[in-house]
């Protein structure tokens, strides 16, 4: 028996046609060349279009911090979540 094959804006069902497995991979692709990518960012540009989103999602603006490089901030974060946690565990 095989999978019932639909395609909708709203729904997904059955197997990866072959272009939709093209077009997966190329956005893969896309994205790990960003994660990695290693050019100096514009972080007044990146802080003001975040908050622009902010803005415009009518929610309140956050503070935007930036990194050297994604793995930096994976460590930040990582740093940052240990030490949250701690507090939290010693207020109970």
């Amino acid at each position: 028996m095989s999978e019932e094959f639909i395609r909708r804006k709203d729904y997904v069902s059955g197997p990866l046609t072959d272009e939709e497995k093209v077009k997966q991979r190329e956005h893969a692709d896309l994205w790990i060349k960003r994660i990695l990518r290693t050019d100096p960012m514009d972080k007044d540009k990146i802080k003001t279009s975040i908050k622009n989103l902010y803005r415009v999602a009518d929610l309140e603006e956050p503070i935007v911090e930036t990194a050297q490089s994604t793995i930096a901030m994976a460590f930040a974060f990582g740093a940052c979540k240990a030490i949250l946690d701690k507090r939290y565990e010693d207020k109970k």
